[in-house]
Parts: C-alpha cells; sequence; structure tokens
C-alpha cells in the first residue's frame, strides 16, 4: 500500500481538498433563502428582495434578541385606523417587549411603528420616527416603494443596534482571491522545503 506521502497521493489529497473547499459557500446575509417569519409583504413591495431582507432580521434577531416585524397591506382592510391595525398585529403576532412592528399601508402612505415596552423610548423618539419616514419617502412610485421601505427597515436595525446593523449591511466575508493566494503560496514554501532536504547530502 502506497503512503499517503507519495507524490501521486499527495496531489491526489491536494485536489480533493481545493474541490470540497471550492464548494464551499461564502457568508453572506443577502444570499440566504429562509422562510418567512419576519416578512409578511401582502402588498408585494420586495419581490426578489424579500429574501434579503428576510435573512437579514433573522440574523438581527439571532444577535441581538430584538425581532423586527415588517407587514405591508394596500389597505387597512376591516379596521379603521393606523393605530388600530398596528396595536392588533402586535398582539397577535404575539411580539414582545424588546420587539418592534414595522408598517406600511399604501392606500393611506403612512408607516407606523409599534414598539414592545423596552425599546418603546428609543423607537418612538420624534428623531428617529423622522429618520424613518426621510428613508422610505425618498421612493414614491408603488414600483420602487420596496426599496424606500428596506430603508426605513435598516433605520430600525441602526437604531436598535447600531454596530451590528453595519457588519450586516456589510457583511465580512473572506474573499476567495485571497484564500487562494495563501494556499498557494503554503503550497509553493511546501515544496521549496522538499526540494531543498532532497539536494541535503546523506
Amino acid at each position: 500500500m502506497r503512503s499517503i506521502l507519495h507524490p501521486a497521493n499527495f496531489v491526489r489529497c491536494i485536489a480533493y481538498f481545493l474541490l470540497a473547499f471550492a464548494g464551499l459557500p461564502q457568508f453572506s446575509i443577502g444570499a440566504a433563502t429562509v422562510t418567512k417569519v419576519h416578512v409578511d409583504d401582502q402588498a408585494k413591495f420586495f419581490g426578489a428582495n424579500q429574501a434579503r431582507i428576510e435573512s437579514k432580521l433573522i440574523e438581527f434577531e439571532k444577535s441581538t434578541g430584538h425581532k423586527v416585524m415588517v407587514v405591508t397591506r394596500k389597505s387597512l382592510g376591516q379596521v379603521d385606523s393606523m393605530e388600530a391595525l398596528g396595536t392588533g398585529l402586535f398582539r397577535d403576532l404575539k411580539l414582545g417587549p424588546s420587539d418592534v412592528l414595522f408598517l406600511f399601508v399604501w392606500n393611506e402612505r403612512e408607516i407606523r411603528v409599534d414598539s414592545g415596552k423596552e425599546v418603546a423610548e428609543i423607537m418612538n423618539d420624534p428623531k428617529t420616527l423622522q429618520s424613518i419616514t426621510n428613508a422610505v419617502a425618498e421612493k414614491y412610485d408603488f414600483e420602487e416603494k420596496g426599496l424606500g421601505l428596506a430603508r426605513g427597515i435598516d433605520v430600525v436595525m441602526k437604531v436598535l443596534d447600531p454596530g451590528l446593523w453595519a457588519n450586516l449591511v456589510h457583511p465580512r466575508t473572506v474573499p476567495w482571491t485571497l484564500l487562494s493566494l495563501g494556499l498557494s503560496a503554503g503550497l509553493i514554501f511546501a515544496a521549496f522545503l522538499g526540494i531543498k532536504k532532497l539536494r541535503q547530502p546523506y
């Protein structure tokens, strides 16, 4: 039986390692496909962007304990006010004291943010609410409103946890090119040591 150090076996092992590692996905919040537990987009604003928002909100809750639930509607439905819809949804969704409901109704052209008691003070701050409104108001057309809502959601996360929000928006990944260069350098160095050893007199 040939040893793993035999040149043919060694090259084969390296090839298997590279193929296996190439198949591993790089960490990126935007690439994950997740079940709908944080986004209820009945108004269909987000489209293909919904999976990215969903994944980001799930990661945010795992890291901070704050659940941000996003709900969109085209109309109020059977209720007569944004307040009634917001408080009813917050209760029915069983959101907790550190959670936030982000509600937008197209026919009302209005955003409502309902918060648990632990985060109510910071979320109800006039500056916070104005920042959310400004972010959403940058896009007026129905087809583009999803982009504005995504900015508003980012503002909510930034207020709750600025440091983590920055990392979710710009996830830290290990570039494949740098990893490949490092691996190549290691193999070249190992080969150099092997050649040097062979040249040594016995």
